[in-house]
């Protein structure tokens, strides 16, 4: 089985090396904004493109199968002769995608040296919830193009559902947290919030940490607008988990993940509303 076939890859023995000098990875949940940021970065010259979330073992994700590697070391380095520019790795990952895909961490240290971490996460757990049922529903996740149109969810709000994915995107944000600590890693934070409202910042504070001196360059993907049905939602959501406190939601999510954000109307301009977080 294929999947059998890349443990064993994993598993080594690596006839070659690295032929980049230093990885910098995206640490991410879903919705978090580093689609664009990750675009940004690339644009800047450090790749032709980043492919989607990188995971060698989902054939959905990267293109596993079109470069026939013969481990993972050799996935890696066509991977990089591929997309990258300069003597960086650069790829974003899920938790689950980065220690299912390579598991080991002798493993990661030899694939991966010098590392930087770039860690994307959302300050509005709920926001981000919603964001990814929305996503889910319409099936749009990324909009590149300035003219399209962006449909509307067609029925309401899950509640389960989106309160079950507060649960999972809890989970992960701990999981990496529990990995930046076991492995001694010193991440580079950068909220979703911070990225919507000064998305130039955000990219320079990229390019600084990994040590580049790059221009500035422009995405082309644009934040997906919060409509006034998705500010209602939101706060109808928000109010309902706040007063399920005897279910632990404040324990399990913090305080500050369930509260809107002070002032989230005047920090967000790019998303497309006057007021409420913004959810692409």
């Amino acid at each position: 089985m294929e999947d059998d076939y890349f443990m064993k890859a994993l598993a080594g023995p690596f006839d070659d090396w690295p032929i980049y000098d230093a990885t910098v990875i995206f640490a991410i949940t879903a919705r978090v904004g580093s689609t664009s940021l990750v675009d940004a970065v690339a644009r800047s010259g450090i790749a032709s493109e980043v492919a989607e979330i990188f995971n060698p073992r989902h054939h959905g994700y990267v293109i596993y199968g079109e470069l026939k590697p013969n481990n993972a070391q050799d996935y890696l380095n066509r991977y990089f002769q591929r997309f990258m520019r300069t003597g960086r790795l650069v790829f974003k990952s899920n938790y689950w995608d980065l220690v299912t895909a390579i598991p080991r961490k002798d493993v990661r240290d030899r694939l991966f040296p010098n590392l930087k971490v770039i860690y994307c996460y959302r300050r509005d757990l709920l926001a981000q919830a919603y964001s990814l049922w929305r996503a889910n529903s319409t099936n749009v996740w990324h909009v590149a193009d300035p003219s399209a149109a962006i449909p509307s969810p067609s029925s309401a709000p899950d509640f389960a559902a989106i309160k079950a994915s507060m649960d999972n995107l809890a989970y992960e944000v701990h999981h990496w947290q529990l990995l930046f600590e076991r492995e001694e890693i010193e991440p580079l934070s950068i909220a979703y919030e911070d990225i919507a409202a000064d998305h130039d910042a955000a990219t320079r504070a990229v390019l600084d940490f990994i040590g580049s001196n790059a221009p500035l360059a422009q995405t082309t993907h644009r934040k997906i607008s919060t409509t006034p049905e998705d500010i209602a939602a939101i706060d109808e959501l928000r109010r309902a988990v706040l007063e399920q406190r005897s279910d632990n939601s404040p324990a399990r999510y913090g305080d500050a993940a369930l509260e809107r954000p002070s002032g989230s109307g005047d920090a967000h301009p790019r998303a497309g509303s006057d007021n409420g977080p913004p959810v692409g």
